[in-house]
Protein backbone atom coordinates (compact mmCIF):
# COMPACT_ATOMS: atom_id res chain seq x y z
CA UNK A 1 0.00 0.00 0.00
CA UNK A 2 2.86 2.62 0.54
CA UNK A 3 4.81 1.96 -2.10
CA UNK A 4 1.73 2.42 -4.50
CA UNK A 5 0.13 4.67 -2.54
CA UNK A 6 -3.08 2.77 -2.62
CA UNK A 7 -5.50 3.31 0.26
CA UNK A 8 -9.07 2.41 -1.70
CA UNK A 9 -9.00 -1.07 -3.18
CA UNK A 10 -11.86 -3.15 -5.11
CA UNK A 11 -11.94 -6.88 -4.54
CA UNK A 12 -12.73 -9.10 -7.49
CA UNK A 13 -12.74 -12.60 -6.85
CA UNK A 14 -14.33 -16.30 -7.67
CA UNK A 15 -17.35 -17.59 -5.41
CA UNK A 16 -14.58 -20.54 -4.14
CA UNK A 17 -12.55 -21.84 -1.14
CA UNK A 18 -9.47 -19.59 -2.91
CA UNK A 19 -11.31 -16.75 -4.09
CA UNK A 20 -13.04 -16.43 -0.57
CA UNK A 21 -10.38 -17.14 1.46
CA UNK A 22 -7.90 -14.54 0.11
CA UNK A 23 -10.25 -11.96 -0.42
CA UNK A 24 -11.36 -11.88 3.06
CA UNK A 25 -7.49 -12.15 3.98
CA UNK A 26 -6.60 -9.72 1.64
CA UNK A 27 -9.98 -6.91 3.20
CA UNK A 28 -8.40 -8.14 7.38
CA UNK A 29 -5.19 -6.65 5.34
CA UNK A 30 -6.03 -3.62 3.96
CA UNK A 31 -8.74 -2.48 7.15
CA UNK A 32 -5.36 -3.40 9.46
CA UNK A 33 -3.63 -0.54 7.69
CA UNK A 34 -6.13 1.74 7.79
CA UNK A 35 -7.28 1.21 3.90
CA UNK A 36 -10.48 1.00 2.52
CA UNK A 37 -12.20 -1.69 0.57
CA UNK A 38 -14.80 0.26 -1.92
CA UNK A 39 -16.35 -2.28 -3.84
CA UNK A 40 -16.25 -6.29 -3.75
CA UNK A 41 -18.10 -8.67 -6.65
CA UNK A 42 -18.03 -12.22 -6.78
CA UNK A 43 -18.20 -14.93 -9.64
CA UNK A 44 -18.66 -18.49 -10.02
CA UNK A 45 -15.85 -20.55 -10.58
CA UNK A 46 -16.44 -21.71 -14.06
CA UNK A 47 -17.56 -18.00 -15.05
CA UNK A 48 -16.24 -16.60 -18.59
CA UNK A 49 -18.20 -13.46 -19.21
CA UNK A 50 -16.87 -10.89 -16.55
CA UNK A 51 -18.40 -7.77 -17.69
CA UNK A 52 -21.85 -7.89 -15.16
CA UNK A 53 -18.97 -8.32 -12.46
CA UNK A 54 -17.08 -5.72 -13.61
CA UNK A 55 -19.91 -3.59 -14.29
CA UNK A 56 -21.31 -3.71 -11.12
CA UNK A 57 -18.07 -2.83 -9.49
CA UNK A 58 -17.76 0.36 -11.45
CA UNK A 59 -21.89 1.34 -11.84
CA UNK A 60 -22.60 0.61 -14.78
CA UNK A 61 -25.25 -2.70 -14.14
CA UNK A 62 -27.72 -0.72 -11.93
CA UNK A 63 -27.81 2.32 -13.62
CA UNK A 64 -31.27 3.26 -12.26
CA UNK A 65 -28.99 4.36 -9.39
CA UNK A 66 -26.73 6.93 -11.05
CA UNK A 67 -28.31 10.60 -11.68
CA UNK A 68 -26.03 11.13 -14.30
CA UNK A 69 -27.78 8.41 -16.45
CA UNK A 70 -31.23 9.10 -15.29
CA UNK A 71 -30.97 12.99 -16.02
CA UNK A 72 -29.65 12.42 -19.46
CA UNK A 73 -31.83 9.70 -20.14
CA UNK A 74 -34.83 12.37 -19.29
CA UNK A 75 -33.84 14.71 -21.16
CA UNK A 76 -33.01 12.27 -24.35
CA UNK A 77 -36.87 11.33 -24.00
CA UNK A 78 -38.00 15.04 -23.68
CA UNK A 79 -36.28 16.64 -26.64
CA UNK A 80 -35.66 13.42 -29.41
CA UNK A 81 -39.05 12.57 -30.41
CA UNK A 82 -38.35 9.78 -33.07
CA UNK A 83 -38.00 6.41 -31.84
CA UNK A 84 -34.95 5.80 -34.12
CA UNK A 85 -33.43 9.49 -33.09
CA UNK A 86 -34.26 8.16 -29.61
CA UNK A 87 -32.48 4.98 -29.94
CA UNK A 88 -29.02 6.19 -31.24
CA UNK A 89 -29.03 8.43 -28.36
CA UNK A 90 -29.21 6.07 -25.58
CA UNK A 91 -26.51 3.91 -27.43
CA UNK A 92 -24.45 7.18 -27.27
CA UNK A 93 -25.16 7.52 -23.51
CA UNK A 94 -24.50 3.88 -22.64
CA UNK A 95 -20.83 4.37 -24.66
CA UNK A 96 -19.94 7.21 -23.15
CA UNK A 97 -20.98 7.04 -19.05
CA UNK A 98 -17.77 6.70 -17.89
CA UNK A 99 -17.11 4.07 -14.96
CA UNK A 100 -16.99 4.82 -11.27
CA UNK A 101 -13.37 4.30 -10.47
CA UNK A 102 -13.20 5.19 -6.50
CA UNK A 103 -10.45 3.10 -5.75
CA UNK A 104 -7.12 2.96 -6.92
CA UNK A 105 -6.36 -0.91 -7.30
CA UNK A 106 -8.28 -4.31 -8.06
CA UNK A 107 -7.42 -6.93 -6.45
CA UNK A 108 -8.12 -10.48 -8.02
CA UNK A 109 -7.71 -13.67 -6.30
CA UNK A 110 -7.43 -16.28 -9.09
CA UNK A 111 -5.05 -18.41 -11.35
CA UNK A 112 -4.09 -17.54 -14.85
CA UNK A 113 -6.64 -18.77 -17.24
CA UNK A 114 -9.18 -16.60 -15.54
CA UNK A 115 -6.82 -13.45 -15.36
CA UNK A 116 -5.93 -13.59 -18.92
CA UNK A 117 -10.01 -13.01 -19.61
CA UNK A 118 -10.62 -10.55 -16.50
CA UNK A 119 -7.69 -8.00 -17.57
CA UNK A 120 -8.75 -7.46 -21.33
CA UNK A 121 -12.82 -7.17 -19.51
CA UNK A 122 -11.47 -4.72 -17.47
CA UNK A 123 -10.02 -2.43 -20.36
CA UNK A 124 -13.29 -3.15 -22.16
CA UNK A 125 -15.45 -1.20 -19.49
CA UNK A 126 -13.02 1.67 -19.71
CA UNK A 127 -10.92 0.63 -16.56
CA UNK A 128 -7.14 2.27 -17.20
CA UNK A 129 -4.57 1.20 -15.57
CA UNK A 130 -1.82 3.27 -14.35
CA UNK A 131 1.25 1.25 -16.50
CA UNK A 132 -0.52 2.24 -19.82
CA UNK A 133 1.97 3.92 -21.86
CA UNK A 134 1.13 8.51 -22.44
CA UNK A 135 0.23 7.79 -26.09
CA UNK A 136 -2.74 5.26 -25.21
CA UNK A 137 -3.22 7.24 -22.28
CA UNK A 138 -4.59 10.37 -24.51
CA UNK A 139 -5.93 8.16 -26.92
CA UNK A 140 -8.29 7.34 -24.35
CA UNK A 141 -8.86 10.10 -23.24
CA UNK A 142 -10.15 11.31 -26.65
CA UNK A 143 -12.07 8.84 -28.00
CA UNK A 144 -14.19 9.02 -23.91
CA UNK A 145 -14.59 12.59 -24.37
CA UNK A 146 -12.64 13.69 -21.00
CA UNK A 147 -9.40 15.20 -19.77
CA UNK A 148 -8.91 13.40 -16.83
CA UNK A 149 -9.10 9.37 -15.85
CA UNK A 150 -9.14 7.78 -12.74
CA UNK A 151 -6.65 5.15 -13.04
CA UNK A 152 -6.24 2.28 -11.37
CA UNK A 153 -3.28 -0.90 -10.60
CA UNK A 154 -4.20 -4.31 -11.11
CA UNK A 155 -3.08 -7.08 -7.84
CA UNK A 156 -3.03 -10.52 -8.10
CA UNK A 157 -2.13 -13.45 -6.04
CA UNK A 158 0.64 -16.24 -6.93
CA UNK A 159 -2.02 -17.88 -9.37
CA UNK A 160 -0.65 -15.29 -12.20
CA UNK A 161 2.96 -16.20 -12.06
CA UNK A 162 2.67 -18.20 -14.90
CA UNK A 163 4.59 -17.43 -18.55
CA UNK A 164 0.80 -17.85 -19.32
CA UNK A 165 -0.07 -14.70 -18.41
CA UNK A 166 2.60 -12.60 -20.97
CA UNK A 167 1.53 -15.16 -23.91
CA UNK A 168 -2.00 -14.59 -23.41
CA UNK A 169 -3.30 -11.00 -22.20
CA UNK A 170 0.16 -9.40 -23.44
CA UNK A 171 -0.68 -5.86 -23.80
CA UNK A 172 -3.59 -6.07 -21.16
CA UNK A 173 -1.01 -6.88 -18.23
CA UNK A 174 1.67 -4.66 -18.79
CA UNK A 175 2.55 -3.57 -14.96
CA UNK A 176 0.08 -5.39 -13.10
CA UNK A 177 1.38 -6.72 -9.82
CA UNK A 178 1.29 -10.31 -8.21
CA UNK A 179 3.40 -12.42 -5.44
CA UNK A 180 4.54 -15.86 -5.13
CA UNK A 181 6.63 -17.45 -2.02
CA UNK A 182 9.29 -18.22 -4.99
CA UNK A 183 10.89 -16.80 -8.05
CA UNK A 184 13.52 -18.41 -9.89
CA UNK A 185 14.65 -15.38 -11.23
CA UNK A 186 15.20 -13.24 -8.42
CA UNK A 187 18.08 -11.06 -7.44
CA UNK A 188 18.05 -11.74 -4.14
CA UNK A 189 21.48 -13.03 -3.44
CA UNK A 190 19.91 -16.36 -1.49
CA UNK A 191 18.12 -17.43 -4.22
CA UNK A 192 20.52 -17.13 -7.05
CA UNK A 193 23.19 -19.08 -5.16
CA UNK A 194 20.45 -22.25 -4.69
CA UNK A 195 19.12 -21.62 -8.57
CA UNK A 196 22.63 -22.19 -9.78
CA UNK A 197 23.62 -24.99 -7.85
CA UNK A 198 20.12 -26.65 -8.72
CA UNK A 199 20.70 -25.89 -12.53
CA UNK A 200 24.25 -27.14 -12.30
CA UNK A 201 22.82 -30.58 -11.22
CA UNK A 202 19.65 -30.75 -12.87
CA UNK A 203 20.00 -28.61 -15.56
CA UNK A 204 16.64 -27.47 -15.19
CA UNK A 205 14.71 -24.65 -12.57
CA UNK A 206 13.88 -25.71 -9.28
CA UNK A 207 10.19 -25.85 -8.27
CA UNK A 208 8.84 -23.65 -5.40
CA UNK A 209 8.36 -27.38 -3.44
CA UNK A 210 12.18 -28.29 -4.01
CA UNK A 211 12.71 -24.54 -2.91
CA UNK A 212 10.98 -24.64 0.08
CA UNK A 213 12.31 -28.25 0.76
CA UNK A 214 15.84 -26.65 0.63
CA UNK A 215 15.20 -23.94 2.86
CA UNK A 216 13.69 -26.05 5.83
CA UNK A 217 16.38 -28.64 5.56
CA UNK A 218 19.32 -26.18 5.33
CA UNK A 219 17.48 -23.69 8.11
CA UNK A 220 17.04 -27.50 10.54
CA UNK A 221 20.67 -27.94 9.60
CA UNK A 222 21.95 -24.65 11.42
CA UNK A 223 19.16 -24.82 14.04
CA UNK A 224 21.01 -27.97 15.02
CA UNK A 225 25.21 -26.96 14.57
CA UNK A 226 23.70 -23.71 16.66
CA UNK A 227 21.78 -24.89 19.28
CA UNK A 228 22.87 -28.72 20.19
CA UNK A 229 19.14 -29.63 21.52
CA UNK A 230 19.03 -32.61 23.65
CA UNK A 231 15.53 -33.56 23.00
CA UNK A 232 12.16 -32.81 20.89
CA UNK A 233 11.20 -29.81 23.74
CA UNK A 234 14.80 -28.18 23.27
CA UNK A 235 15.06 -28.33 19.66
CA UNK A 236 10.82 -27.33 19.58
CA UNK A 237 12.21 -24.06 21.92
CA UNK A 238 14.88 -23.44 19.46
CA UNK A 239 12.79 -23.67 16.38
CA UNK A 240 10.26 -20.67 17.83
CA UNK A 241 13.49 -18.21 18.22
CA UNK A 242 14.32 -18.44 13.79
CA UNK A 243 14.38 -15.11 13.04
CA UNK A 244 15.46 -14.24 9.62
CA UNK A 245 16.10 -17.36 8.15
CA UNK A 246 17.59 -16.28 4.73
CA UNK A 247 16.87 -18.94 2.15
CA UNK A 248 16.09 -19.45 -1.70
CA UNK A 249 12.63 -18.85 -0.63
CA UNK A 250 12.73 -15.48 1.21
CA UNK A 251 13.58 -14.58 4.75
CA UNK A 252 11.77 -16.84 7.28
CA UNK A 253 10.80 -16.29 11.08
CA UNK A 254 8.75 -18.60 13.33
CA UNK A 255 6.11 -17.11 15.50
CA UNK A 256 5.55 -18.11 19.30
CA UNK A 257 2.42 -20.38 17.55
CA UNK A 258 4.72 -22.30 15.52
CA UNK A 259 3.80 -20.87 11.78
CA UNK A 260 6.49 -19.27 9.98
CA UNK A 261 5.95 -16.24 8.44
CA UNK A 262 8.13 -15.29 5.06
CA UNK A 263 8.57 -12.67 2.41
CA UNK A 264 6.99 -12.68 -0.75
CA UNK A 265 8.30 -12.32 -4.20
CA UNK A 266 6.70 -8.87 -5.87
CA UNK A 267 6.35 -9.66 -8.89
CA UNK A 268 5.38 -7.75 -12.52
CA UNK A 269 4.96 -8.06 -16.17
CA UNK A 270 7.34 -6.00 -18.41
CA UNK A 271 7.03 -5.74 -21.90
CA UNK A 272 7.06 -10.04 -22.60
CA UNK A 273 8.17 -10.94 -19.14
CA UNK A 274 7.85 -11.66 -15.25
CA UNK A 275 9.91 -9.40 -13.61
CA UNK A 276 10.82 -8.96 -9.97
CA UNK A 277 9.58 -5.58 -8.90
CA UNK A 278 12.62 -3.38 -7.67
CA UNK A 279 11.84 -2.35 -4.38
CA UNK A 280 9.88 -5.67 -3.10
CA UNK A 281 11.16 -7.12 0.55
CA UNK A 282 14.84 -6.07 1.02
CA UNK A 283 17.41 -8.91 0.19
CA UNK A 284 20.28 -10.06 2.20
CA UNK A 285 23.05 -11.88 1.73
CA UNK A 286 23.23 -15.72 2.45
CA UNK A 287 24.57 -16.56 5.99
CA UNK A 288 25.87 -19.48 7.21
Amino acid sequence: MDQLGAKRFAILHPNDWYGVEFANAFWDEVERRHGEIRAAERYEPDEKNFAPAIKKMVGRFFLEARWDFVKERSRIRRQIKSSLGRKRAMEKLLKKLPPIVDFDAIFVPDYVDKAVLIAPALAFEDIILHTESQWKIDRIKKSLGRTKLDMVYLLGGNGWNDPRLVEWAGRYVQGVIFCDGFFAASERPATRLFVGKFKSAFEREPSMVEAEGYDTAAMLRKLVEKTHPGNREQFRQALLQVRDFDGATGRTSIGPDGDASKDLFLLTVDKEEIKEVKGGPEAHEPRG
